[in-house]
């Protein structure tokens, strides 16, 4: 079976430059790796701005490799498929998924947007690149399609880190502190 990356994005509102993010990197890998396969799994795209992508993936000949799911009520069964999870957002405010991915061993590859540089220690557990940088972005996917041990590494790190630095027993403490901080500032 050949490497599956899950492509998850908030694209914004110019569903054309969005279809662009989407299927950008689908073409760029396929031409360095063509054994692969990339399916959209998760994100706004899936419930807003799917048929752009798709018709662009159609014109652009990369359709046969991307496959678009639509709305899903269970991306937690989807992303421990995949072998990268590629997150070319141009907008994130957390950046769930990519931790979501991390926690599943599965490596981000994802725009410097929002809360995503918080999650991602570059080079280390994933990687981070600048929006529409779509030639970076498919350079890191296949980079860890064609080198297992940087692949193996930095997914084993990725999964320490989603469980050891976003673990509940942490965080609930943390937000915790914050709201008696903020509490006893307003009195």
């Amino acid at each position: 079976m050949p490497p599956f990356i899950a492509i998850a994005a908030d694209i914004g509102d110019n569903i054309h430059r969005g279809a662009s993010a989407l299927c950008g990197p689908a073409i760029e890998v396929e031409f360095a790796y063509p054994a692969f396969t990339a399916r959209q799994v998760y994100g706004y795209v899936l419930t807003l701005r799917e048929i752009p992508a798709e018709h662009l993936a159609r014109s652009l000949g990369v359709h046969q490799h991307v496959t678009f799911l639509g709305k899903q009520n269970h991306v937690e069964r989807l992303i421990p498929l995949a072998h990268v999870l590629l997150m070319p957002s141009e907008m994130e405010s957390f950046g769930l998924v990519a931790l979501e991915g991390m926690a599943c061993s599965v490596v981000p590859v994802a725009t410097r947007v929002g809360g995503v540089p918080e999650l991602i220690t570059h080079g280390e557990d994933g990687f981070l690149e600048e929006v529409g940088d779509i030639p970076a972005q498919a350079a890191r996917v296949v980079e860890l399609l064609r080198d297992d041990d940087l692949h193996y590494r930095m997914s084993k790190a990725g999964r320490w880190n989603a469980s050891e630095r976003f673990c509940t027993d942490r965080i609930i403490p943390q937000y915790e502190r914050y709201y008696e901080d903020v509490a006893n500032t307003a009195r």
